[in-house]
């Protein structure tokens, strides 16, 4: 694909699919979580990430917030897309973990499902609530110590009866997601739809993963793309040149034209304060009605052409 086709990409809130492109990032939120996330769901935030890690999340607040929201008719359970992660022993506080590491792998995340879908769980019909609830995404935190002990996590993820309708990973190296992605053929399992990723320039802004994920039609949800950025390429031309033509924060700017990068991108969003939620928002909706105006579109396909170019990115 040449430079010119891959630059039309707009820095779009929807892929038209299933999945949002904005995703309010709920670690090391701590007693704040409820009402950040309740915030965050008023902002129009709709896709929450969380996880069932106590040392970093509180899932349990995440769940007492979203009930909250639908409680006050903000929203409805299937307007959200609730993402959360089995993270495995390694992962977590030993005092306190949920499930009990010395059962098996395959028990380790029954249980952790099980406390997710509990700290989940959310009003149905005219029940108040009901454990009979579902995940929208259920991620793979990280490798567990051997391929061994990854995919038979793996397979208990995609096997074990619980309604997960997508499952993904995070934190993976090219190398073990495509020996995953052989074992899942081989196997018969469920292929990750999404992949959890740093985007940064210690890892090259993971150019070779992102290239490989769109060719496989997988998911690219980046974090740390601000906090990992600073002063770095949130300092860049192109960063600039967004931010000062369309008239939005540096930070807006950065979100844009990483979600420009393609459809298939999505950012984890993790502010505390609610007027930027508010702001990241309307802001990247006011960069893409402003980058098919005439002057704008110019601006914005050359300003993602540099972009790509500041973090090395590949032919697509």
């Amino acid at each position: 694909m040449s430079e010119t086709s891959k630059s039309t990409s707009l820095p779009s809130l929807s892929n038209g699919g299933k999945f949002p492109r904005l995703i309010y990032g709920t670690a090391w939120k701590g007693d704040e979580t409820a009402g950040l996330v309740y915030k965050a769901i008023r902002a129009g935030f709709r896709g929450i990430d969380t996880a069932a890690q106590p040392k970093h999340y509180r899932e349990d607040l995440v769940g007492q917030a979203i009930r909250l929201a639908i409680t006050n008719k903000l929203v409805q359970r299937s307007d959200l897309f609730i993402q959360t992660k089995f993270t495995p022993v390694s992962g977590q506080d030993p005092d306190n973990t949920p499930f009990n590491p010395n059962d098996s792998i395959k028990i380790q995340v029954r249980s952790s499902i099980l406390s997710s879908l509990k700290n989940l769980a959310t009003p149905q019909g005219d029940q108040p609530l009901s454990t009979d609830t579902y995940i929208d995404l259920l991620i793979l935190h990280s490798p567990l110590p051997t391929p061994e002990e990854t995919l038979e996590a793996w397979a208990a993820i995609c096997t074990l009866p619980f309604n997960i309708r997508h499952v993904g990973v995070s934190n993976f190296t090219l190398e073990a997601l495509k020996s995953l992605w052989d074992h899942c053929e081989e196997r018969n399992l469920r292929f990750p739809e999404v992949v959890q990723q740093r985007f940064y320039y210690k890892t090259q802004y993971e150019a070779e993963m992102r290239c490989w994920c769109k060719t496989k039609n997988v998911v690219f949800e980046c974090f740390w793309t601000l906090t990992g950025n600073h002063p770095f390429i949130c300092q860049s031309e192109s960063v600039a040149k967004v931010m000062d033509t369309a008239i939005v924060s540096r930070e807006i700017a950065m979100y844009a034209l990483v979600l420009g990068l393609g459809e298939n991108i999505a950012v984890l969003d993790g502010t505390k304060r609610e007027e930027v939620m508010l702001e990241d928002h309307s802001g990247l909706k006011r960069v893409q009605e402003w980058a098919i105006t005439a002057r704008g579109k110019i601006v914005w396909e050359q300003a993602l052409l540099d972009f790509r170019k500041e973090i090395s990115d590949l032919e697509e």
